[in-house]
């Protein structure tokens, strides 16, 4: 498909799309050079973990999300996304991100584990959820050119 394509389609949910997981996985490999991208048992025990939660949801406004409908068209977008370990994205489900720092810093992938720290030392909000989905974007641009 053509780029501008493409990247409307990254823009949008794509949380049930079954390559979301191989995307995430090689932006990680992207972002650390020291990623173990082989490491198939790691890759078959991550799954998606949305960072901000379908629930609870917060009061809004809150986190820079104005109200609820814009919430839940962010939810599913590929900056609010990440690989968790499964053992570990069962105990952070249902919490709000300030509740799953800690969950994220046990991660043995380094991007969640950063988001994590990121977390717990500025926070997260829509703005930063943007950022990063245009970043995994443009590095989608890159990698699978057409």
């Amino acid at each position: 498909m053509p780029d501008p394509l493409f990247q409307h389609y990254l823009n949008q949910s794509i949380y049930d799309n079954p390559a979301t997981k191989f995307i995430l996985w090689e932006y990680e490999k992207h972002k650390d050079p020291t990623f173990e991208e082989c490491n198939y048992s790691l890759y078959m025990d991550c799954q998606k973990e949305h960072i901000f939660a379908q629930n609870p949801k917060p009061t809004f406004p809150s986190y820079g999300f104005n109200n609820e409908e814009e919430y839940f068209a962010n939810i599913d977008r590929l900056g609010n996304l990440c690989l968790l370990e499964g053992k570990l994205n069962k105990q952070c489900q249902n919490k709000l991100p300030d509740q799953k720092k800690q969950y994220y810093q046990q991660s043995k992938i380094k991007r969640t584990k950063q988001l994590g720290f990121s977390i717990d030392n500025k926070g997260l909000n829509k703005s930063e959820i943007d950022k990063i989905t245009q970043d995994i974007i443009d590095f989608c641009l890159v990698r699978w050119k057409i």
